[in-house]
């Protein structure tokens, strides 16, 4: 009988005849890098045309509201794609990123020809490339901490493979107002991001594949999980269900404020800038707690506590946001955008890396794409019909009584996990099973 162990980073295969090793790699960084990268730029082209469009509208010779079709349709293209990236995931994250940076390049030049010639239609099809190439790295960072990182750091691991794509957002409001001044600006601006972007993806090739040995032990029965059997399980699952719709629901709320921002503000007289600012800290602040959070959850396995707070506070920001424009104060303002960025997109790694950690061993690969899947659906919906929920006022406050009402209806679901007789369905099993494995004794 051998001793199963996990290695020190100096520990050679051979040292232990026919015992398994588990050791960590300093190359997983690698990969980590160029799937934060690719997640920035995809992010970033999908939002560059919205803070400008009235200069973009001037460049294509056609109106605002088609040119909001850039954003909305890419949402529209990711859903389209998810269940692809789902398959192409279990072929490995490597693979998956292939297929993202191929689509990209592709989609980028074909938008940029589209500027340049002032062809709607052609800049529509790069973008809706642009778009079927999101999934496949936005789904990826929960099976890529999975495949290189240990129990103890997956969950900041997939936090900081997560946070460049808000930030991309973040990035495309920032930079395009900064480069576009005049409708000759829209095409040299595309060209700039296709060299961003094309520079970075072809260094995807170049990412390893997968680790020599596995950073923790493997169960059998989550290896060779087939994809039908493992939907039938999926779709079985109470849990999936509780933690799916709140994770759709507020993700779609989220995609939508972040687009309409300014739609609802303006009319009560806030200026471009404090929109502009109101619409970073709605992102930037989550970002930066979640780099917070997620070293705590993996540490303490206080994943369920974390999701239950932020429900409480979404509820709570959602439901406060109705009295932000009236009141006209900016300090309100940021601070209502700050809480709902921290109860949002602080937390969002950790349900990732929860719903992996309960759904064990089935393979999650279309249990993450589903989530981020109704996001984004939903996220398009809200953004045509919010455009459309002016009152006599011509203010958007019913828009805004609709998100509240969202927002409240879902918490409770995620507040019912572990609750009535199930508690035992919200254990971290993968964590647990792997703990359990390094101790237990191995026939040689």
């Amino acid at each position: 009988m051998a001793t199963l162990r996990q290695a020190s980073p100096d520990c050679q295969l051979g040292d232990e005849i026919n015992t398994p090793v588990y050791k960590v790699y300093k190359r997983r960084y690698i990969g980590l890098l160029q799937l934060c990268l690719l997640n920035l730029v995809v992010a970033w082209n999908w939002i560059n045309f919205a803070p400008v469009a009235g200069i973009t509208a001037e460049h294509f010779n056609t109106t605002i509201a088609v040119i909001n079709w850039f954003s909305t349709s890419f949402l529209f293209a990711c859903v389209c794609s998810n269940v692809f990236a789902s398959l192409a995931l279990r072929k490995g994250p490597k693979f998956s990123m292939m297929v993202s940076a191929s689509l990209m390049i592709v989609g980028v030049w074909l938008k940029y020809a589209g500027t340049k010639i002032h062809s709607l239609g052609l800049a529509m099809l790069g973008q809706l490339l642009l778009g079927f190439a999101q999934p496949f790295v936005l789904n990826a960072p929960v099976f890529y901490s999975e495949t290189w990182f240990t129990v103890s750091t997956r969950t900041t691991a997939t936090a900081i493979a997560s946070i460049p794509s808000p930030f991309g957002g973040v990035m495309g409001s920032l930079v395009s107002p900064a480069w576009i001044f005049v409708p000759g600006d829209v095409a040299k601006t595309s060209l700039w991001l296709g060299i961003i972007t094309t520079a970075i993806c072809v260094l995807t090739p170049f990412v390893p594949k997968s680790p020599p040995t596995p950073p923790a032990p493997q169960n059998p029965e989550h290896e060779r999980q087939q994809f039908l059997p493992g939907l039938v399980n999926l779709f079985k699952s109470t849990e999936f269900y509780l933690i799916l719709f709140p994770f759709a629901i507020i993700a779609g709320l989220f995609n939508a404020i972040s687009t309409v921002m300014w739609m609802i503000l303006t009319p009560y007289g806030f200026d471009n800038s404090s929109v502009g600012l109101s619409g970073a800290l709605f992102i930037v602040v989550g970002l930066g707690v979640s780099l917070i959070l997620s070293p705590i959850a993996d540490k303490w396995k206080i994943h369920l506590i974390m999701m239950k707070i932020a429900a409480v506070l979404t509820g709570f920001s959602f439901l406060a946001m109705i009295w932000v424009p009236p009141a006209k104060s900016k300090s309100f303002l940021y601070g209502i955008c700050s809480l709902a960025s921290i109860a949002i997109l602080g937390v969002t790694p950790v349900a990732l890396e929860f719903i992996t950690e309960v759904l064990y061993p089935l393979r999650v690969e279309l249990a993450i794409s589903i989530m981020w899947l109704g996001g984004q659906l939903l996220g398009g919906i809200l953004i045509i019909s919010m455009s459309y929920m002016s009152d006599s006022n011509g203010t958007y406050q019913p828009a805004l009584y609709l998100t509240a009402a969202c927002a409240l209806a879902v918490a409770p679901l995620t507040l019912s996990l572990g609750l009535f007789g199930r508690r035992e369905y919200v254990v971290m099993q993968r964590s647990k099973e792997q703990a359990e494995a390094r101790t237990a004794p191995f026939d040689a």
